[in-house]
């Protein structure tokens, strides 16, 4: 993984914000023979997610996300692995009973990026939270769809090492209008060997009225 810049380490400080305490809460999945439960799971940016055998297999089962951007390890009877989630879809499978694309023993999950409080009063910004310790990626590349962008979406960042970001500081990318409704997605990447998860499920956000 690439070392930060201080000037990036400065940013994410600066940038970060407090996450919702909904965004905290942890996801359970059960690991069964042979299947994951539920097999696609919602969660939120900065969700802790378990997997867990619960002593029910009698097989030996792993967890290995298509991308290599995460894995459990080795196969076994007593599964118990942890990571917390940054945004992106990130379709997984069991390398003893699964494959990639969805065959299988498979699942996946949809991690959308959160909300954020604004820490100025002054002016429409939008806070948004797409990163966090332990996570899914090392860089992300974070997309909007807004006024203006004819329902298509268009970049606001590209492979940023920054975890959360506020829309439209200084008219960046664009000047915020009140009344009128954003949508964020974000996929989570490595750095290291260029591979990323699918873009999350689109958070949306609606601006109060002028």
């Amino acid at each position: 993984m690439r070392g930060r810049t201080p000037l990036a380490i400065a940013a994410a400080a600066m940038l970060s914000l407090a996450i919702p305490a909904s965004a905290s809460a942890g996801i359970s999945i059960l690991v069964d023979d042979d299947f994951f439960s539920p097999e696609v799971s919602p969660a939120n940016a900065g969700n802790p997610v378990f997997w867990s055998s619960n002593g029910t297999t009698t097989n030996i089962h792993n967890v290995t996300q298509d991308k290599n951007l995460f894995d459990s390890g080795p196969a076994s009877t007593s599964l118990s692995f942890q990571r917390t989630v940054s945004a992106g879809t990130f379709p997984y499978y069991c390398d003893q009973h699964g494959d990639k694309g969805g065959v299988g023993m498979s699942g996946k999950l949809k991690v959308k990026p959160v909300q954020l409080a604004r820490k100025r009063q002054a002016g429409l910004v939008i806070g948004v939270q797409w990163g966090g310790a332990d996570q899914t990626g090392d860089q992300f590349d974070v997309r909007y769809k807004g006024p203006g962008t004819d329902g298509k979406y268009k970049t606001w960042l590209r492979n940023t090492e920054l975890e959360s970001g506020e829309f439209g500081t200084n008219n960046d990318p664009v000047r915020v209008k009140p009344d009128k409704t954003y949508s964020f997605q974000v996929r989570s990447e490595s750095s290291i060997t260029g591979k990323g998860s699918g873009f999350s499920p689109a958070l949306k956000v609606e601006t109060a009225a002028g």
